[in-house]
């Protein structure tokens, strides 16, 4: 007090961090000189020593506990402060340690935190491909500039809107913003740039700049409209989970959809009926006559030899569905993620002191009742219970690899019942006195398919115990209601909303069934085909295995992308037969006009998504794989093969076009 009262009424900031910092260590010195630390090892009861310290004495381990309810993000925040203060704390002693701050918390910091990072060099690499494939694509310096303008309007206006509903409605997951660009930088330059090069057809045909853009909004506005409601139905079906993590994504990823397509549909048009032909200077000649040759050529074949077409693809799906029975799904994010703090100190945990003090399977037990006698004292009936609770535990996982910690296995042994202390029971016998805590570390990831399984085998066999509720929990057994939740949903939710969703809207586009199920067939074999190589690639040949969110992403993503490029062949294809009056004729001239610029965007759609491969995530880059050879395999091949055969199988419109109405 005197030490407060000599600094005056108004000290300043330092005086005051000084004074208490000289209190601080007063009263630190005077608590250690009264009771002095225990010497380092001998001295440190072996019930701490084997859960704290390694057999060497050179790993230590210090917990860091929340409040019974504390602030996710405020939490997160903890972490990074925790580990500044390590890195301080090292350097103002000189210290030459070792540190790492690692568990569940510490894994989402570091994953949020990494992806924080890539996404900006992402975006900028995915910038600089398009711009530059856009130039190359164009022939032309300024041209590029027109779909680049459309885009970057669309995603500030997409990032304005989610912060808005992150902000008042529903939280966005950070896996939204790492999609939101190299989306929009695909579908919105697709867009933009199929209107140009169909404006660019039309004057072409010698018509002014309001005809051309009347007639560029006709006919391929039509194709841009049925692409971009595809897209909003594929991910749109996401929003049919239940998995909070699935429904963020298919709610908003369908916004900046929707602008790509708006700007396309309105702001494109709009600076080309000001600019006019001069959008395309400085302009020369493309030599186009190798490559429409090429596309006529395989669409003439198609047409020939639809049967023969079909079967090959047919065959070459089977193959694929060789090494898609060996794709092997995984929940465990810790293994895809690079080695960073987390995972250094999860690793060195694991060897030193054992896995299982964060792999964790809480296991509550609800007696309905109190349990508890006079004074605390726990009642003999549900020692008993608590007693048979454990010997199935043990039974189910080996023993000799758990660790099981409970009111009358304070430090992992069974004690007596009359050795059973009222600590016991405070540790591990909630307020109520009616629910008792089990804790059971296993040496395994708590995200790990063993882990799951383990927690799947506690649940069927603890069903038996009479007179008691008993629930699983955890983050072993979140994981496995996830898997479980994943693939009950993905089945009988997710796919049947997007395939009854694309298929209404090509219905609609097509006026025939048949033909509706065909484009719906060609973009099976690119899922098909894109996860057989992704299999191939990153299980086999990297050695990391798909995880879980992939084939969901794969399917609802490629319903929506891959059926664009169908939906503009679709669109050119009706429109030629109704010229031409010969459907055959019409599929190899839709083919023809249509290959250059759905080629184009093709491999701009396949440049911006695979930017992200360039992510150190794993999940990011067998994303990025997936979804860009998908695309080049629908753009290259379906587009030009498949596609045109199966057509000229199925019914289309042939009669010739009348007057137009307007």
């Amino acid at each position: 007090l005197k030490e407060i009262f000599n600094i005056g009424p108004y000290p300043s900031k330092d005086i005051i961090e000084a004074t208490a910092k000289k209190l601080a260590e007063e009263m630190m010195n005077n608590i250690l000189k009264r009771y002095p630390p225990p010497k380092f090892p001998e001295e440190i009861p072996h019930k701490y020593k084997s859960l704290l310290v390694n057999q060497y004495y050179n790993v230590s381990l210090i917990y860091l506990f929340f409040r019974e309810e504390y602030d996710t993000k405020e939490a997160k925040n903890d972490v990074r402060r925790a580990r500044s203060l390590l890195n301080d704390l090292a350097s103002s002693y000189n210290l030459s340690l070792e540190y790492h701050v690692t568990g569940i918390l510490a894994f989402q910091v570091d994953i949020e935190d990494i992806t924080s990072k890539d996404v900006k060099r992402i975006d900028q690499v995915t910038v600089a491909l398009v711009v530059v494939l856009l130039v190359l694509l164009l022939s032309s310096l300024f041209a590029p500039i027109v779909p680049l303008i459309s885009v970057i309007y669309a995603i500030i206006v997409s990032f304005a809107i989610l912060y808005l509903i992150g902000s008042y409605l529903i939280d966005i997951h950070y896996f939204t913003r790492n999609l939101v660009t190299p989306l929009l930088m695909g579908v919105g330059v697709d867009y933009s740039m199929y209107i140009l090069y169909r404006f660019k057809e039309e004057l072409s045909k010698g018509k002014d700049v309001k005809d051309a853009i009347s007639d560029t909004v006709r006919f391929a506005g039509e194709g841009v409209l049925n692409a971009a409601l595809t897209v909003m139905v594929g991910f749109g079906a996401l929003s049919a989970s239940t998995f909070a993590l699935l429904r963020n994504l298919g709610i908003t990823i369908v916004i900046p959809v929707f602008l790509a397509l708006l700007t396309a549909l309105t702001f494109t048009p709009s600076i080309l009926s000001l600019i006019g032909p001069r959008v395309f200077w400085p302009s020369r000649k493309q030599k186009t006559e190798v490559r429409t040759s090429y596309l006529r050529l395989t669409a003439e074949y198609a047409v020939k030899k639809p049967k023969l077409v079909i079967v090959i693809f047919i065959l070459i799906t089977v193959v694929s569905l060789i090494p898609l029975m060996n794709l092997r799904r995984t929940y465990d994010y810790l293994e895809l993620m690079p080695e960073v703090d987390s995972i250094k100190g999860f690793k060195v945990l694991s060897k030193e002191l054992g896995s299982e003090l964060i792999s964790r399977i809480y296991i509550v037990v609800d007696f309905k009742n109190n349990i508890l006698v006079s004074e605390g004292k726990l009642h003999e009936k549900a020692y008993n219970t608590l007693k048979e609770v454990l010997n199935k535990i043990r039974n189910i996982v080996d023993s000799r690899n758990i660790t099981v910690l409970s009111a009358i296995s304070p430090e992992g042994k069974l004690l007596p019942y009359n050795e059973v202390t009222n600590y016991n029971v405070t540790q591990f016998v909630g307020k109520s006195g009616k629910l008792s805590l089990i804790t059971v570390g296993i040496p395994h990831s708590p995200f790990s398919y063993e882990a799951i399984s383990i927690v799947r085998k506690l649940r069927e066999n603890l069903k038996s115990i009479s007179d008691v509720t008993i629930l699983v929990g955890g983050e072993s057994a979140s994981t496995a209601d996830l898997s479980s939740l994943v693939d009950r949903e993905f089945i009988y939710q997710i796919i049947p909303v997007a395939l009854i969703g694309i298929f209404v809207v090509l219905y609609i586009l097509t006026r025939s069934i048949p033909v509706s199920l065909a484009l719906i067939a060609a973009i099976g074999t690119s899922v098909s085909w894109s996860l057989a190589l992704l299999t191939v690639v990153f299980q086999s040949i990297i050695g990391k295995d798909v995880y879980w969110l992939i084939p969901i992403m794969l399917v609802t993503v490629l319903i929506g992308l891959g059926m664009d490029y169908g939906i503009f062949l679709l669109a050119r294809v009706k429109e030629e037969i109704m010229k031409e009056g010969d459907k055959l004729r019409g599929i190899v001239k839709g083919v023809e006009t249509t290959g250059l610029v759905i080629t184009a965007c093709g491999i701009i759609m396949a440049a911006a998504l695979g930017s992200l491969v360039l992510s150190k995530m794993v999940t990011l880059q067998e994303i990025g794989f997936s979804l860009a050879s998908a695309i080049l395999m629908d753009t290259f091949l379906v587009r030009t093969l498949f596609l045109p055969s199966i057509l000229s199988l199925t019914g289309l419109p042939t009669r010739k076009a009348g007057k137009r109405r307007n």
